[in-house]
C-alpha cells in the first residue's frame, strides 16, 4: 500500500513538473528520476503525452511550438531545430508552423517520425538559442524553411520573415547562394539581392522592376535617410535635386488610422523642409502605372523650374 502511494505521489509530482510549462523529458531522465510506474501511470491518465519517440511533454503543451523544439532537441541532440518553427520561435509574430524540422550533419539518417521534416546540412557548433531552443542560425531557418514552403507562398515567407527583424539579407545571401540543390533558388537569390538594393516589400519590387523604369526614374535613391535636424526619415524614393519623395502605401504598414497620423505628421515635416510627398497604393502601381509615371514626371516637371528646387 506504501509503495502504490508512493508511486502515486512521484506520478503527481511528474505530471506538475510537466504541466506547469513547456518543457519536455527524455523516457531515461523521466524514469530515472521518477521511475517507470509513475510515468506509465501519467501516460494512461492522459497527464502526459509522448511528443516523438522517446521524448514527453505535459498534455496540454501537446500543440506549443516551445514544446516541439525542446522535444527536437532531446530527440536528437545531434541536430538543430531549423525552418518554419526555428523561425517562429525567434520572433512568435511570425506564422505558427504546421511541422517541425530539424538539421542533421551530413551521413545521419534518424528515423523520421511523423511530422518532422529533415534536412542533411552544416550544423554549426556555435548553436543559436531561440526561447531556450537549440535552433539554426536565422538565415540557415530562412533557407530550410524556403525549401519546405509552396511555391506560391515563398516570397510571403520571407517578407514575413524580413519585416519582423528576424533576417538580414546580407548574412542570407551566402546560404542561397550556397545552397545550390534548393528549390526555386532563384527566385530566393532575387528577393535577397533586391533588398541590398532597398526593396523590402512587393510594393516596392513592383514600383522599381515595372512601375517606375527609365532614366528619369533612375534618378531616384530608394531607401535614403533625409535628416530634418529634428529626425531623420526613410521614403521609399527620393529625388534629392528635385526635393520629392514618393511612397509606396501598402496596406500592411499604412492601413490603420494611427498609421494615416504619422503618415501625414511625416508628410507635414518633410513639406516644412522643401519636400513634396507623392503617395501611390498597391491599386495605383497594379492597376493604374501609366497614371503614377505621368504624375512623378509633371511634378519633377515643375520643381525642376522653381527656384527652390534648383541646386
Amino acid at each position: 500500500m506504501a509503495i502504490a502511494s508512493q508511486w502515486a505521489s512521484k506520478a503527481r509530482l511528474l505530471s506538475g513538473y510537466l504541466d506547469a510549462q513547456p518543457r519536455v523529458l527524455t523516457r531515461a531522465a523521466a524514469i530515472g528520476q521518477w521511475g517507470r510506474r509513475a510515468l506509465e501511470a501519467t501516460v494512461a491518465a492522459g497527464d502526459v503525452i509522448r511528443i516523438l519517440p522517446g521524448v514527453y511533454c505535459g498534455a496540454r503543451h501537446r500543440d506549443e511550438p516551445v514544446a516541439w523544439g525542446l522535444a527536437l532537441n532531446a530527440w536528437h541532440p545531434a541536430g538543430i531545430v531549423t525552418g518554419p518553427l526555428a523561425l517562429h520561435l525567434m520572433n512568435p509574430r511570425l506564422a505558427l508552423p504546421e511541422s517541425a524540422s530539424i538539421r542533421v550533419s551530413p551521413g545521419l539518417r534518424p528515423r523520421i517520425p511523423v511530422g518532422v521534416s529533415c534536412v542533411q546540412g552544416t550544423v554549426t557548433p556555435a548553436r543559436a538559442l531561440a526561447r531556450g531552443v537549440r535552433t539554426a542560425t536565422p538565415a540557415v531557418a530562412l533557407v530550410d524553411a524556403w525549401r519546405f514552403t509552396p511555391a506560391p507562398m515563398r516570397s510571403h515567407l520571407f517578407y514575413e520573415a524580413l519585416w519582423a527583424g528576424v533576417i538580414a539579407p546580407g548574412l542570407v545571401l551566402p546560404e542561397v547562394e550556397a545552397s545550390t540543390r534548393l528549390p526555386g533558388r532563384a527566385a530566393l537569390l532575387r528577393l535577397v539581392r533586391a533588398c541590398e538594393e532597398g526593396i523590402t516589400s512587393p510594393l516596392e519590387r513592383i514600383a522599381k522592376e515595372e512601375t517606375f523604369v527609365g532614366a528619369l526614374f533612375a534618378e531616384f535613391e530608394w531607401q535614403a535617410t533625409v535628416d530634418l535636424g529634428h529626425r531623420r526619415v526613410r521614403p521609399d524614393m527620393l529625388h534629392r535635386a528635385a526635393k520629392l519623395i514618393v511612397e509606396l502605401d501598402g496596406a500592411r504598414y499604412h492601413g490603420s488610422p494611427q498609421a494615416r497620423e504619422a503618415d501625414r505628421e511625416r508628410d507635414v515635416d518633410l513639406a516644412a523642409a522643401g519636400f513634396v510627398t507623392l503617395r501611390f497604393t498597391w491599386r495605383d502601381l497594379t492597376k493604374r502605372p501609366a497614371w503614377c509615371r505621368a504624375r512623378v514626371r509633371e511634378v519633377m516637371r515643375v520643381r525642376s523650374r522653381s527656384p527652390d528646387t534648383r541646386t
